[in-house]
């Protein structure tokens, strides 16, 4: 391979860690937690550190029964909230290390399948870049995306290493990592697999594989620890499995959940227009550059992040339930490719200059770095912003509102929140709030009485309040309205 433009050693980690830093880690908790997934699964975590149960998640008390998936990302947050206090930052602190943690494995493995520091550092800035990938949902917040996508990426690197080298721990490790994968957000982990099925056919060793015993050791140690969840998990909360199969297998897969019904191109035309909009044309012509390259180590990582990206979009696009983030997972590919012609013209420029003056070096990789300005100051610019999209202020209000309150910026303490919607984000604040000692409730409209002082967004409550009680206005800001009844009229 070509040798890197020699600089010092630690150059390029400590220009790795500087790339990530912030927008991994930065400002975590800057975004209420988000409603859906994120504040479901701050609530399953918290009664999970409050009860010790570490077997069955709950909500609200009861066993969890509507999000059916295993629980490793629940057991690692409630881990942190036991360290560092129930909040944001302790719910996407355990997503942003698997972040880096997915980051710093594309870094040290293309750097040592090209011997080259300069192809995992531009795959690496690629994705931090990635607006499918450095998102909420996904990278920036308590979600399972984040943490799936480190288990999916190992897994099928893992298996191209095994077809490389023929070691068999790297089977193995495919195998563990699936059933991390699986722990983490079911059979979302085994997407790739037609990928990596079809890959040994193209390499011609599905029949050597089938015809090893390792195979089917490594089955085991997929098949155990999975297995013995679920069932362990049904001997004490009995029709999770029928739950599971309802929800994650036949339910999201052959109909359409929540109304999220998208024609077959969605994530076709969400990677093209939003997703990977900036990059997609240099990953399309990395095909080309990748395949055709004078070392073979590059050109089957081009054959087989191709079939990952191909089948794995096939597989999410012919599901039912079409959601933002499921395509997540093909973009550490994507990255792959898209780097892949830089990393060509870096090797052109690498060798032209080797035994020219070092300022022309750093020169010319100076230029070639111009082509990542603008989108990663573009992330960091998106990050420090915090901006809600159209129409999510009025959701996260009182959100905010609970947070300067916990913060002592606002009154709260006695106050009581009045919701008859779903508001697991509303809850996981007065959960905090608990926590620091306010006395904070959640009430519907049914249970407001004379002597409340009652903090309401949903306009049909506060039309209702206005009717039916004398009240005083305490506060008005940002949809949120304070109101302490008098009386009864």
């Amino acid at each position: 391979m070509t040798p890197d433009i020699k600089v010092n050693k630690w150059l390029y980690p400590c220009l790795f860690l500087l790339i990530i830093a912030y927008p991994v880690f930065g400002v975590l908790d800057i975004l209420p937690i988000r409603l859906w997934d994120e504040s479901r699964l701050a609530i399953n975590a918290y009664e999970m550190a409050r009860s010790n149960n570490w077997l069955v998640t709950t909500y609200e008390g009861a066993p969890e029964m509507w999000n059916t998936k295993p629980p490793l990302l629940i057991w690692f947050q409630a881990l942190f909230i036991k360290v560092f206090g129930f909040g944001a930052l302790a719910l996407r602190l355990p997503v942003a290390i698997a972040v880096g943690l997915t980051l710093y494995y594309l870094f040290s493995f293309l750097a040592k399948g090209a011997k080259s520091y300069a192809l995992g550092f531009i795959t690496v800035l690629i994705l931090v870049t990635c607006t499918g990938y450095m998102t909420e949902h996904v990278s920036r917040t308590g979600d399972y995306d984040g943490l799936l996508i480190l288990f999916t990426t190992l897994s099928c690197l893992s298996f191209f290493s095994f077809t490389e080298n023929g070691r068999y721990r790297y089977l193995y490790y495919c195998f563990i990592f699936l059933a991390l994968g699986v722990l983490t957000k079911s059979v979302a982990g085994l997407l790739f697999l037609p990928a990596l099925l079809l890959y040994a056919i193209f390499r011609k060793q599905f029949i050597f594989l089938l015809r090893s015993r390792h195979l089917y050791l490594g089955l085991l140690l997929f098949i155990i620890p999975v297995a013995l969840y679920y069932l362990v998990r049904e001997q004490y909360n009995p029709g999770y499995i029928k739950a599971v199969l309802e929800n994650e297998f036949g339910g999201r897969y052959l109909a359409t959940l929540d109304h999220h019904n998208s024609p077959f191109s969605f994530y076709y035309i969400l990677i093209y227009e939003q997703h990977f909009r900036y990059w997609l044309p240099i990953a399309l012509a990395g095909i080309p550059a990748g395949i055709f390259h004078k070392h073979l180590f590059i050109r089957r990582l081009t054959l087989f992040s191709l079939i990952c990206i191909v089948c794995f979009s096939l597989v999410i696009s012919f599901s039912q339930t079409k959601l933002l983030w499921y395509d997540a997972p093909i973009y550490p590919f994507l990255a792959i490719l898209a780097a892949i012609p830089i990393y060509t013209l870096y090797e052109f420029i690498a060798a032209r200059l080797s035994d020219g003056p070092k300022w022309r070096k750093l020169f010319a990789v100076a230029g070639l770095s111009l082509l990542f300005i603008i989108p990663y100051f573009s992330t960091v610019f998106k990050i420090a912003a915090a901006a809600e999209l159209p129409g999510q202020e009025r959701t996260f209000a009182i959100s905010r509102y609970l947070i300067k309150g916990i913060k002592g910026k606002a009154a709260l303490n006695g106050y009581k929140v009045v919701a008859d919607e779903y508001i697991p984000h509303i809850m996981a604040y007065i959960y905090i709030a608990e926590e620091k000692k306010m006395n904070v409730k959640r009430i519907t409209q049914f249970q407001l009485q004379p002597g409340d002082t009652v903090i309401v967004e949903e306009d049909p409550i506060k039309i209702l309040i206005k009717q039916k009680f004398d009240s005083e206005l305490l506060h008005n800001e940002d949809c949120v309205e304070i109101y302490h009844l008098l009386r009864v009229k």
